[in-house]
């Protein structure tokens, strides 16, 4: 009897002790993670933004930037331009302002018209005593006295009228001047609180010439090119 006790329990130590010699043989052959392993494909590696070794793309139309131009806009001179050069791009659409240094008791009076001839454009020049009224300067082919409709005959292949709202006449203007581009001033008529002032133009090549509306105090300016509008 004692001797088949000893015999099992020499059969479980040597069962124990096989197991554990097999579990250390696996514990030597598992791979040793090594600094630098490559990480999985899926895997997606956290970055901070502007941190070492970041690629950035531009975005386009991005700002400062080398070779970035901000959306800047070629100047176009257009200041009294009195020397020669290039037609200015002044265009030729209607154009409104509004009073300026005028008394709101008071009814601004037109005193005197007059025209200055320069190298690439004239400028007619409305005085006023009182201040600057809410004028409307546009292309009117032809003009019409207002109220009547009777034609008013202005020298010129073209013609602007230029409205003077809340003005009055107060002296003698108008006539047909000798600039090259100006050929007539002309009274068009006063009705409902407007005064109106035909200019008639001749101007160098085919289409409108283009113009500018420029105030200061009491006067009203209208420059003129010589040559056609390229815009």
């Amino acid at each position: 009897m004692k001797s088949r006790s000893a015999a099992t329990a020499i059969a479980l130590v040597s069962v124990l002790v096989v197991a554990g010699c097999e579990k250390g043989a696996q514990d030597d052959t598992a791979p040793t993670p090594t600094v630098g392993e490559s990480q999985p494909a899926d895997a997606s590696p956290s970055l901070s933004p502007g941190g070492p070794g970041e690629s950035r793309t531009p975005e386009p139309g991005g700002s400062g930037g080398p070779g970035d131009d901000g959306g800047a806009v070629s100047p176009t001179a257009d200041g009294d331009g009195g020397g020669s050069g290039p037609v200015p791009s002044w265009g030729t659409a209607r154009k409104d302002g509004e009073a300026e240094g005028a008394d709101p008791a008071a009814t601004p009076k037109l005193t005197a018209v007059r025209v200055t001839g320069r190298d690439v454009h004239d400028r007619v020049t409305f005085e006023f005593d009182g201040g600057v009224p809410a004028h409307i300067v546009a292309y009117l082919e032809p003009l019409h006295q207002p109220g009547s409709g009777t034609l008013v005959p202005v020298e010129g292949e073209h013609s602007i009228e230029v409205v003077l709202v809340g003005a009055l006449p107060d002296g003698e203007y108008g006539g047909k001047e000798q600039t090259s581009g100006v050929r007539e001033i002309t009274k068009v008529g006063l009705f409902e609180g407007e005064l109106r002032v035909g200019i008639g133009l001749d101007t160098e090549g085919d289409g409108r010439a283009g113009f500018r509306v420029v105030t200061e105090a009491n006067r009203l300016h209208v420059d003129i090119t010589h040559g056609a509008s390229p815009v």
